[in-house]
């Protein structure tokens, strides 16, 4: 999920790209919109996304599934050379870069914002039954005979 940023570097700040986003990532669709603008020293990234088809585990009855998930993250991309002079900018480890060709990649940032919008207790549906307790069957699939011999 690369975009070249060259010339949106050489305008004045405040200056937007917007971007419609139909693209795969890993093994997801990702759909939505991103917003580039020029800022004092970089590029302000503007995402409102969704993944499509991301695999999930459900806490209940460990069936495997699969969710959409929506995100949304603004965040600041700093090339490494000043666009103007060529001279190393400062950065912070965590800061999210433009690369030496000026071409931003927002796959990392994407990644990160996927993994905080996964559920800590994904479930399959919402009225998930979960597993016997006694016998371990999914009960969103079969009736158990704990019930029956009890």
């Amino acid at each position: 999920m690369e975009y070249n940023v060259s010339a949106l570097l050489q305008e004045r700040s405040g200056s937007t790209r917007t971007f419609l986003v139909d693209e795969q990532y890993q093994l997801q669709k990702v759909l939505g919109s991103l917003a580039l603008m020029k800022i004092e020293h970089g590029i302000l990234v503007t995402a409102d996304l969704r993944v499509t088809g991301v695999g999930l585990e459900c806490s209940s009855c460990v069936t495997q599934f699969k969710a959409d998930l929506d995100i949304s993250f603004q965040e600041e991309f700093m090339p490494k050379y000043h666009p103007e002079f060529g001279t190393l900018l400062p950065s912070e480890a965590d800061d999210f870069r433009i690369d030496d060709r000026m071409v931003l990649n927002i796959s990392e940032a994407l990644r990160q914002y996927l993994e905080t919008e996964i559920p800590i207790a994904p479930r399959c549906q919402q009225n998930c039954l979960g597993l016997c307790s006694g016998c371990g069957q999914n009960l969103n699939t079969d009736e158990c005979a704990c019930k029956e011999q009890s």
